[in-house]
């Protein structure tokens, strides 16, 4: 008995899983036209972008990181911003697998944050904002919610 196959493995290893057609919404924040869901993606990219690498600095490092820099407060104020930015997202009604990938990011983000000095760099360099940012942007384009092509970036990472 051969098990070989010429064809794709699924995407995910249990296809028909509830996990996948489960989506979490915001109740208090519906999106009506494709013109507010291109303008709360363009609040969530300018949230994402000031948290983990401001513009025009000559220096990669966002708010997030400058705050961080405060031990344990500054940390915790840097995954509220983040989690802040979650909410933000919740507008789109993300499954769930998609919300604990980014869920994932942000946790790992205020953990490496927590170390001192030497967390305080690697935090700047783990953007787990902007990575977030990449993983909406990349599954609303593939569900066709916001026009344009591929995304930039493989939002599997």
């Amino acid at each position: 008995m051969s098990f070989t196959s010429t064809s794709a493995p699924p995407p995910f290893p249990f296809p028909n899983h509830p996990l996948l057609r489960f989506r979490i919404r915001n109740p208090l924040v519906t999106i009506k036209s494709p013109s507010e869901a291109q303008s709360r993606l363009q609040t969530i990219h300018s949230l994402a972008q000031w948290l983990d690498q401001i513009p025009g600095s000559p220096i990669p490092i966002g708010i997030d990181s400058i705050v961080g820099l405060v031990p344990w407060f500054g940390d915790l104020a840097g995954l509220a911003l983040s989690c802040y930015m979650l909410y933000l997202c919740l507008a789109f009604g993300l499954p769930v697998w998609l919300l604990v990938r980014m869920l994932i990011n942000v946790v790992l983000d205020a953990v490496i944050g927590l170390v001192p000095w030497i967390g305080d760099v690697a935090d700047a360099l783990f953007t787990a904002n902007l990575w977030n940012y990449q993983l909406l942007e990349g599954y609303l384009r593939q569900e066709g919610v916001i026009a344009g092509g591929s995304p930039r970036r493989s939002w599997w990472r």
